[in-house]
């Protein structure tokens, strides 16, 4: 009869070990995508640039991100009332923030680095990203495209509860950087970029963590607005800081992304069981 018991509690516990592992969602990691670059020396008014999504589309569950450097305005959503660059996608996703990420190359609105992202978002193959000039006047620019897969996708994983994971910096010099100064989670994605206007080597920041491309150089020429950057996972705040071959102005922006939230608590082996009988099974398997 003893034997017997034991037999059976040992199979229920394996039974309730596999039920937990079952109900344990995997997590992947996040990981980052080029989309592809577009740039123009001086895009009319009402005119678009189109970037056309790699071959088999973007990824449900995406963060699409795209940095812009151009010579007086930023990249803003479609739909935003702000002067500039509007951008959409042929999938409808929406991008954020309405208000824009826009840095200043010299601090004087000459020379914008900007940024828009959308979250959750898939575009299908064969779908294109499109940067609409609404500026009212022609514009140099250079715009680089990512996604990243791996990432929160029930909130926003780059502003969660209204709390935005990006910061910035600019200056004149070769050497640029950006020191990330939002929440940090383990494991979460950092995506940088860089922006400087005429031309200039560009060295990938390996020292601070290894740091690889995307986001791709962008450049509207080699003699003005361009564009490139980095991303990497990590657990801690970190520094962005490649290094231009020429002093320029330059501006660097950082953000944050999420990944996702593993379960509250989960559910312990023998948590379908009360304290006695736990104890009895620990005896049953062994520990």
């Amino acid at each position: 009869m003893q034997q017997l018991l034991h037999r059976s509690l040992k199979r229920l516990a394996g039974a309730a070990l596999l039920l937990c592992i079952a109900v344990w969602p995997a997590l992947a990691s996040i990981a980052f995508v080029n989309v592809g670059t577009a740039t123009s020396t001086s895009l009319a008014n009402n005119a678009a640039l189109t970037i056309s999504v790699p071959s088999g589309g973007i990824p449900a569950g995406s963060v699409i991100v795209l940095f812009a450097t151009a010579h007086s305005y930023g990249i803003y959503p479609s739909g935003s009332g702000s002067i500039g660059f509007k951008v959409s996608d042929s999938a409808s996703n929406t991008y954020l923030p309405n208000s824009g990420l826009t840095t200043s190359l010299n601090n004087g609105g000459v020379y914008i680095l900007s940024v828009v992202y959308t979250y959750n978002a898939a575009v299908a193959n064969g779908g294109t990203i499109s940067i609409l000039n609404s500026s009212g006047t022609a514009e140099a620019i250079a715009v680089t495209a990512m996604y990243v897969t791996g990432a929160a996708t029930a909130t926003d994983p780059i502003d969660p509860g209204g709390a935005l994971q990006w910061s910035d910096n600019f200056g004149s010099s070769t050497s640029p950087s950006v020191t990330y100064t939002g929440s940090v989670t383990a494991n979460m994605g950092f995506v940088a970029a860089v922006g400087w206007y005429n031309s200039s080597t560009f060295t990938q920041d390996n020292t601070h963590a290894a740091y690889a491309t995307p986001p791709n150089y962008a450049a509207a020429s080699s003699t003005t607005e361009q564009v490139e950057g980095g991303s990497v996972v990590a657990s801690t705040a970190l520094t962005y800081a490649p290094t231009l071959g020429t002093s320029r102005l330059w501006a660097a922006q950082i953000i944050g992304i999420n990944p996702p939230s593993a379960p509250a608590g989960g559910v312990p082996i023998f948590g379908l069981f009360g304290a006695n009988d736990n104890d009895v099974l620990k005896r049953a398997v062994g520990e």
